[in-house]
């Protein structure tokens, strides 16, 4: 597992790699409404783990349904930083 992701205030993560790899959680923002948008070119699915222990709390993930989300190859998840957690955008 990859806890606390530092991202540096970066607004995009590419993963490259071909090992899988989960996700706890990525390094707050210092205000709500950042958005960060995750992108997988690598040939590994990288799993982000929802609301994992693993991260600190204001590091944590919040998916629907409670689930963890894997991102595989050519695929894209964008997070929006709200109340205290990283939460996936979806559009209806």
């Amino acid at each position: 597992n990859q806890n606390n992701v530092d991202t540096e205030g970066a607004g995009l993560v590419v993963y490259t790699g071909s090992t899988a790899v989960n996700i706890t959680g990525y390094r707050a923002p210092s205000a709500d409404g950042d958005i960060l948008l995750i992108l997988v070119t690598g040939s590994a699915t990288i799993t982000h783990q929802n609301q994992n222990a693993g991260s600190d709390v204001g590091n944590r993930m919040v998916f629907q349904g409670a689930a963890d989300l894997g991102v595989a190859t050519n695929r894209a998840l964008m997070l929006t930083y709200r109340d205290s957690r990283w939460r996936e955008m979806k559009w209806a």
